[in-house]
């Protein structure tokens, strides 16, 4: 699909209806996994404590992250596109400036989660509930590159450019 061509705010329900809503459902699961990992075989494998405490990070960031897309920027986005006040252009502009921050931030802590767990190497004492963690929070990262391609690389600019 070619992202660059499609309308914004269509490419921010795009986003909203499949990297949000994989994000809000997965983040819960993947917090009780990681925990629970951490706890029965933290001893064995104490980067699995590290990968709780991040995650749990990740998800405190990423749920208010994604409500203040879905609630601020991408209604000021869309607004833009019909009408560009200043106080829209200027909502777009600090809102983008803060969420790159953010995304920073979920996309090294990811980075340091695939490093911990050795791109997601299943150990030999692995069980089954070690096994889905791992490969849930492979899949997470996995959509989490395209989720933040698609607004750091594509949807941002392009605002950025109207608000100008």
């Amino acid at each position: 699909m070619n992202f660059k061509e499609w309308e914004l705010g269509f490419l921010s329900d795009y986003i909203v209806n499949t990297h949000h809503k994989f994000v809000l459902k997965n983040l819960p699961e993947l917090v009780f996994y990681t925990q629970k990992i951490a706890d029965v075989h933290g001893a064995h494998h104490p980067e699995l404590i590290e990968v709780a405490s991040l995650f749990f990070k990740i998800n405190q960031e990423l749920v208010q992250h994604l409500k203040n897309e879905e609630e601020v920027l991408f209604p000021a986005i869309k607004e833009a596109e019909k009408h560009a006040s200043q106080l829209v252009k200027s909502t777009i502009i600090s809102e983008i400036t803060r969420m790159q921050g953010e995304h920073e931030f979920a996309g090294g802590a990811m980075d340091t989660i695939n490093v911990l767990t050795q791109n997601y190497l299943i150990p030999d004492d692995a069980c089954n509930t070690y096994r889905v963690s791992l490969k849930l929070l492979e899949q997470f990262e996995d959509d989490l590159h395209i989720h933040v391609h698609l607004e750091n690389n594509i949807l941002y600019p392009k605002a950025l450019k109207m608000a100008e």
